[in-house]
């Protein structure tokens, strides 16, 4: 149900600039250095899939964006917490980004919403982004 898009910074490349190329064809693309930044990132995407199950039966709106980004600004809270997520702040580990920006109006008339969580893991010091997209009514 969830695609993921993993992202870590290429050489020459910022981070935005390597999730702006791998959005644009909306491909699916799993680069990572560390085997660690893998479980982390799988272990995310499967707890965000498994706590947005009730997504799929809600209409697809500023009020669902809200409810994701609660829902998962919370779990990311916990893994912040408990240590597995680096920054001072919670806003410099994670970011949880769902709203008009990420989700078209052509993806709400498909019954899709996508979501963009973005995490600084504890070791190395790097930052990666999930793109993952849920069902929704349409």
């Amino acid at each position: 149900m969830a695609a993921v898009l993993g992202i870590t910074q290429q050489p020459g490349k910022t981070v935005s600039e390597s999730v702006a190329a791998a959005l644009e064809g909306r491909v699916r693309l799993l680069i990572f250095d560390n085997c660690e930044h893998v479980r982390l990132a799988f272990y995310i995407e499967k707890n965000i899939e498994q706590g947005l199950a009730w997504a799929v039966f809600e209409p697809n709106d500023e009020q669902l964006w809200s409810r994701i980004r609660s829902t998962i600004g919370e779990f990311m809270f916990t893994l912040w917490k408990q240590g597995a997520l680096v920054g001072a702040r919670p806003e410099a580990a994670y970011v949880v980004q769902c709203d008009a920006t990420t989700t078209t109006q052509d993806d709400r008339g498909n019954g899709r919403v996508n979501v963009l969580v973005g995490f600084a893991p504890v070791r190395p010091a790097e930052f990666i982004e999930l793109w993952m997209t849920q069902a929704a009514q349409a």
